[in-house]
């Protein structure tokens, strides 16, 4: 294996082959994948971005990496999205809204749709940022440790399941991972060389990880914990020259974080304004830091919004966008791990989506890295691999949002990169049986990630049951986000079932799939213009499709309140793609029944047609009587048409079980308190 060396030609023959092999499965996957659950929004984000330069259209996350997917359908002539620039509304139900008619326009079975076009299109242009990720990573280890550290580590990469699952998707986190590793490693190298144009680098870096997502700020403490590294490892110098190499250190830094926000004002045109012409968000940022106080939000980042957003530090877009990312993971929203639902997340989440969705080939590789420690333990060099991880690690472990990997994406590069140094440090100084381990080992993580395809992004290693038994123990990103529909159309023709009831939730429309199932209720709070159209009995027999997203939980209420709970009983007579799963037998069908009338009522009321939502709303309260949705519906419906009394005690009956669980219903709560003091108020 050391003998590799001598042949610079094999190494970048094998570098390139595997760069390749990372490269062709995420496309291979995504390709045989309908559209996920954000991919829609971001898509037609990216394109307005170029076409009407308005920053108001999703701007929960800073616009560099969908403008890459608007380039790619610009330059492909894809047709743009219609209605007037700057955009009616910036709200984002109106978002999706608007985009699924781009893509979908009025297209049914066996109709090519924009769709079909625009998101293969898109994603391939998504997946220059892995191009990028393979390419630091593999210069990078090279430039530390050598030509078979940064095979080795290229290998771990190119065979990750979670990286080849997000590689390509129109989404953030891959472009997050490329540029943050960037930004690191160029890092690295200014200070090896001390040179300008390798400080200018650096910033540019920095500046385009800021660019891609909001925590892309975690960049920031990366730096810094770099930047304390280089004068912790080179501190044997006389107090002249430490004070010295700290001040030119702070300002190397300073200079670095300038330039990188420099590129984030870049990438809104340089303008403070979030739409241009003049136009405003539909709602104002004030407004929305006071809905976001309102919903219990206790962040210490939200204090500073206000001053940053009056002396115009940072973008509005950019601003709004933290404020919307804040409303959502403070105090977040319900996860799901290990089969148990939890009303917000929680510290082991994160490490134990670790466990699980890496191989075990790639576990017991680091497991034996840890020998390796000893040899680097006064070398800096690993701790560029190892800061970075840690920081993401820890960011999310004290985050309350988890509900995916993927919000960690950028800790698995670099620690690829760490465990193939030390692995190949192993392998020279060890005998036959290290040697046989570590070939073992990287084979067997080969063979998992292969094993999967083309389900990565529902993978679960062998230990934890594999792609099948995932949707036991994750959901969301980790499992289904809607991405698995032509594997449940062949599983239907090929079992000749045309007659079937389908719980959806993701974005992509399952007729356009050519299933013809009869949809039932998926998701309580963002319908995408389906309340369920089945006419279901209370006791039914059939065939039942529930994709991971409903049969988890967290897009009810709490979990003895999950409609589809009857069905987490069962044992289901297929897993298709690891997200959706096939039921037949005969079911208590009466809470679905009841939280279709419940979706019925709130969209209703949401349309100020409060008449119309009173029968629905009272079905729903009589049939789940200790929901506090249900009452709190009700209590609307009826204020509404001015019967406050009565709305006044729906209002008490929702404010008594939301503080019998308040865990459950802290962004409900600001809602009742509202309606209880209006309905008083109107009352007397």
């Amino acid at each position: 294996m050391t003998k590799i060396t001598t042949f610079p030609a094999v190494i970048w023959l094998l570098g390139a082959a595997l760069t390749g092999a990372f490269l062709w499965q995420m496309l291979a996957v995504t390709n045989r994948e309908v559209i996920t659950n954000d991919e829609g929004f971001h898509t037609y984000a990216g394109y307005r971005y170029w076409q009407c330069a308005d920053f108001g259209v999703n701007p929960e996350h800073p616009p560099l990496g969908k403008m890459i997917a608007g380039l790619v359908l610009q330059v492909a002539k894809i047709p743009a999205p219609s209605g007037s620039c700057p955009v009616v509304s910036t709200a984002k139900g109106s978002g999706y809204a608007d985009s699924a008619e781009w893509l979908y326009g009025s297209t049914g079975p066996g109709v090519e749709a924009k769709i079909d076009r625009v998101i293969p299109l898109a994603r391939r242009g998504m997946a220059t940022f892995a191009l990028l990720l393979a390419l630091t990573a593999f210069f990078f280890t090279r430039r530390m440790f050598g030509d078979l550290s940064a095979l080795v580590s290229l290998a771990l990469i190119a065979f990750e399941p979670t990286l080849v699952a997000h590689g390509s998707l129109v989404t953030t986190d891959m472009a997050l991972s490329a540029t943050s590793l960037l930004a690191v490693a160029s890092f690295f190298l200014f200070h090896r060389r001390r040179n300008f144009h390798g400080l200018l680098l650096a910033g540019l870096s920095c500046g385009l990880a800021l660019s891609v997502k909001h925590s892309g700020v975690l960049i920031v403490p990366t730096i810094l914990l770099l930047a304390l590294a280089e004068l912790a490892f080179d501190w044997n110098r006389v107090e002249q020259v430490r004070t010295n190499k700290v001040l030119k250190e702070a300002a190397a830094v300073l200079f670095i974080l300038f330039l990188g926000f420099g590129v984030l004002w870049a990438t809104y045109h340089f303008r403070y304004a979030a739409r241009p012409d003049g136009a405003q968000m539909t709602t104002s940022l004030n407004d929305f830091i006071a809905d976001t106080r309102a919903k219990e939000n206790h962040s210490v980042i939200l204090e500073t919004i206000p001053f940053l957003a009056h002396h115009h530090l940072l973008p509005e877009a950019y601003l709004y966008g933290f404020v919307d990312v804040l409303s959502i993971s403070d105090p977040g929203q319900s996860a799901f791990l290990f089969g148990h639902l939890y009303p917000h997340g929680v510290p082991q989440y994160f490490p134990s989506v670790i466990l699980i969705k890496t191989t075990l080939g790639m576990i017991g590789l680091a497991l034996l890295s840890l020998l390796a420690f000893r040899k680097y333990s006064f070398d800096i060099r690993p701790f560029y691999f190892l800061a970075p991880s840690l920081v993401w690690l820890l960011a999310g472990m004290v985050s309350t949002l988890n509900i995916g990997y993927r919000h960690i994406l950028p800790a698995i590069a670099p620690a690829c990169c760490l465990i193939g140094a030390a692995i190949v440090h192993l392998w020279r100084t060890n005998g036959r049986f290290v040697r046989f381990a570590i070939a073992v080992l990287l084979v067997a993580h080969v063979a998992s990630s292969l094993v999967a395809f083309p389900n990565e992004l529902a993978y679960g290693n062998e230990v934890f049951g594999g792609v099948s038994n995932s949707h036991n123990l994750l959901t969301d990103s980790n499992n289904d986000w809607g991405q698995a529909l032509p594997q449940v159309a062949t599983w239907l023709k090929d079992n000749r079932v045309s007659d079937c009831s389908f719980a959806y939730d993701g974005f992509a429309r399952p007729d356009h799939s050519g299933i013809a199932c009869n949809r039932i209720i998926a998701n309580l709070f963002e319908l995408n213009g389906d309340k369920g159209e089945a006419q279901l009995s209370r006791i039914q027999s059939g065939i039942f499709i529930i994709s991971g997203l409903s049969w988890s939980g967290i897009e009810w209420e709490r979990p003895d309140l999950n409609p589809y709970e009857v069905f987490q009983k069962a044992k289901p007579r297929a897993v298709i793609g690891g997200a959706d799963m096939v039921y037949t037998g005969t079911f208590d069908m009466s809470r679905v029944i009841a939280v279709n009338q419940l979706a019925e009522a709130m969209s209703l009321n949401g349309d100020k047609k409060f008449s119309q939502a009173l029968g629905p709303a009272r079905d729903a309260v009589h049939e789940m009587p200790t929901s506090a949705f249900a009452h709190l519906a009700l209590a609307n419906a009826l204020a509404g048409i001015g019967l406050n009394d009565q709305a006044h005690q729906e209002y008490q009956e929702a404010d008594t079980i939301a503080a019998s669980q308040p865990e459950w219903y802290f962004l409900q709560r600001a809602e009742i308190h509202a309606g209880l003091a209006a309905s008083a108020r109107a009352s007397r």
